[in-house]
């Protein structure tokens, strides 16, 4: 009897172990809070600072599709004047999706210039690659969509203006794209890098 209490108590322990294991090699979102994400545009650089303790599931989501080269190339194909860019789909007509959804994570921040915020279909479960910079405030968008970061400086939140200048097909009917840049703006690479110390 008591062998078979210490095969289970062994076996416990192991399990335990692998779980733990398991546990602390998934990647912690908290640890890009001294991380940015650079946009490297066809237009400029644009840096943006993350939001890992408002939407971690989200941080994690893009970073991880930074790190894989996922956006490398990509277009901004959605571009409203003192509204929105929009970017990060693979198709580049706005119906493309990542390998994965990211579960809504609305908070009470507001969408104001510079915000970092996630597009998504109806469902607000359906985020996976799609993201969207603010130009201005608007908040309809509060709590409906999931913020998790903001254009890092000056510098950068002028090259998002300046993408958000440049002439588009302005509002369309189906099959043809709204919105969509005449001259395509390329994200032409996305990386990770540590935040500068000050």
């Amino acid at each position: 009897m008591n062998r078979v209490l210490l095969i289970l108590a062994l076996a416990s322990l192991v399990v335990s172990s692998v779980h733990a294991q398991k546990k602390s090699s998934e990647p912690n979102p908290v640890a890009y809070a001294d991380s940015q994400v650079v946009l490297r545009t066809s237009m400029g650089d644009i840096v943006l600072d993350l939001y890992p303790d408002v939407a971690p599931k989200h941080v994690l989501n893009f970073t991880k599709l930074a790190n894989t080269g996922f956006y490398d190339s990509l277009t901004f194909h959605r571009v409203i004047k003192e509204m929105l860019l929009q970017g990060g789909d693979p198709k580049g007509n706005g119906t493309g999706k990542g390998p994965n959804n990211v579960p809504s994570e609305f908070s009470s921040l507001h969408h104001t210039d510079g915000i970092l915020s996630m597009a998504r279909s109806s469902d607000p479960n359906s985020a996976s690659c799609q993201f969207f910079i603010c130009l201005r405030s608007f908040p309809p968008w509060d709590g409906n969509y999931s913020i998790f970061g903001k254009v890092a400086d000056s510098a950068s939140l002028r090259v998002a203006h300046t993408i958000g200048e440049v002439p588009t097909s302005g509002k369309q009917r189906p099959p043809a794209l709204s919105d969509c840049p005449l001259k395509p703006v390329y994200i032409v690479k996305a990386y990770v890098r540590p935040k500068p110390k000050p």
